[in-house]
């Protein structure tokens, strides 16, 4: 956090980049790098209560499943962050040459690829994960829906046993 908040503090209150091109790409990958980590951890964490909830005696597994998701977590993150380091630069004010900032203008050879490239991030970080959580929560209610489902079918079984069995047996 200290690392994304001291450099934010400086462009705040300069309203310049003056920490070179390598700081701007590296600032901005560990910017969207957090933003991705935070949306995979909570999609780690619906699938962690999926399987306690659904699949509740198998712990011996839980701790390796878990270290694995969230190693899938940070690698996701990062493969999807790393384009930053492409679509950011330095670069001076046309007007103000002294003046430089950490900007993406002209990253893209067309509209449409920067368009492709905004929805793929969006998606990836505010739409996928949410509905994957809704997914999984979802399911685990119809599966505990189905578990009262069958647990009534089962009582009604039995109180139709005992007050239909044969007295003289």
């Amino acid at each position: 956090m200290l690392e994304n908040l001291v450099p934010k503090i400086g462009w705040r209150t300069t309203n310049a980049w003056i920490a070179g091109n390598l700081a701007c790409k590296i600032f901005l990958v560990l910017r969207a790098f957090g933003l991705y980590l935070s949306s995979n951890v909570l999609v780690c964490i619906s699938l962690d209560r999926f399987f306690a909830v659904l699949y509740p005696l198998r712990l011996a597994v839980a701790r390796s499943r878990s270290k694995t998701m969230l190693s899938f977590a940070w690698i996701i993150a990062l493969f999807c962050s790393l384009p930053q380091s492409l679509v950011f630069r330095v670069l001076r004010h046309p007007h103000v040459p002294e003046f430089e900032q950490c900007v993406s203008f002209d990253a893209f050879s067309s509209q449409q690829l920067e368009l492709a490239y905004n929805v793929f991030c969006l998606c990836a970080m505010y739409f996928l994960p949410p509905h994957h959580h809704s997914l999984l929560w979802m399911y685990i209610l119809r599966n505990f829906q189905e578990f009262e489902r069958n647990l009534r079918c089962a009582e009604s079984y039995d109180t139709y046993d005992m007050h239909h069995t044969r007295p003289d047996v």
